[in-house]
């Protein structure tokens, strides 16, 4: 995915990171953390990092197994989730001129290694 549109911010006691190919998000990456999960979010499962591609019924949370960050983005492993190639990669370009880019990578490694999930660079 080539993400032109990308956005870090928080919101509702949660963090949130977005990659999207444009404004009308036909195709997007949310990562999301809750900043004080409850024992409710604990007991339910939802406690930890969540990823959303392109639609809510491909979302799941502790699925990101690991982050590699290079110059042209970021490529992400992840485990039981539609979106990803046969190999649960999820690769996600952004080019350089797309405002706010080293906000939004900084911001994923922020909310990866805040869940505990590794990040190279």
């Amino acid at each position: 995915m080539i993400a032109n549109v990308v956005s870090t911010y928080a919101e509702c006691g949660a963090s949130y990171v977005s990659f999207a190919n444009d404004n009308g998000q036909t195709h997007y990456v949310i990562l999301s953390r809750s900043d004080e999960a409850d024992a409710q979010d604990h007991a339910l499962g939802l406690n930890g990092l969540y990823i959303e591609v392109n639609e809510q019924s491909n979302g799941s949370y502790d699925c990101l197994m690991s982050v590699s960050l290079d110059p042209k983005g970021a490529t992400l492993a992840v485990a039981n989730i539609a979106g990803t190639d046969e190999q649960n990669l999820l690769r996600i370009d952004i080019p350089p001129q797309v405002s706010g880019r080293a906000v939004a990578l900084d911001g994923l490694r922020q909310i990866c290694r805040a869940a505990g999930v590794p990040v190279r660079e």
